[in-house]
């Protein structure tokens, strides 16, 4: 049996490949907000010497929408978006490397690292443009997981999600307007 842990469990995807894993029979330990300081890599190194896990799945995110009632200034954007898109990961990348270097690293980055591609479907070799913060957050992401893969050897995946709904989306989001 694998063991998983799963950063942002809670959220639409977390939901879903908690279901899948544990269905095929893995052991998974869910990470949500407030469950461990993601910025505090001495937490976070204790946390995967404890858990063991062969896999952990980054999906935790900070996305801010334009449906948002209160919009935030940019460099408190920034910080946000830093803090749980890059830092965090990070965090969990350093870890993994220095201790844990059997450990699996998944980070879910987002078809925003794009921005206006000029082609269609985007791959691997598609140059990324970000036109937002969040995108160049996300855009630091798999970059700090390209520098751990090639300077350390960490199994560090990045997956690009592009634009996916369900029921579990919260209200916030267009489908469930």
């Amino acid at each position: 049996m694998s063991k998983s842990v799963i950063i942002g469990h809670a959220g639409q995807d977390g939901v879903f490949l908690s279901r899948r894993l544990s269905g095929l029979g893995d052991e998974v330990v869910g990470v949500g907000r407030g469950d461990l300081n993601l910025l505090d890599a001495e937490a976070v190194r204790t946390f995967l010497l404890r858990e063991k896990p062969d896999s952990v799945y980054y999906l935790a995110a900070h996305h801010h929408s334009s449906q948002d009632r209160e919009l935030p200034q940019d460099g408190d954007l920034f910080r946000e978006s830093f803090d749980v898109n890059l830092h965090g990961a990070v965090s969990f990348l350093d870890a993994i490397a220095l201790h844990s270097p059997k450990t699996r690293f998944f980070y879910a980055a987002s078809s925003h690292v794009f921005g206006s591609a000029k082609e269609s479907p985007q791959n691997e070799a598609t140059p990324f443009q970000p036109m937002n913060i969040y995108a160049i957050s996300k855009c630091a992401g798999v970059e700090a997981c390209r520098f751990y893969r090639s300077k350390h050897g960490v199994h560090a995946s990045c997956g690009i999600m592009y634009n996916h709904e369900s029921e579990l989306r919260s209200e916030r989001f267009v489908s469930q307007k």
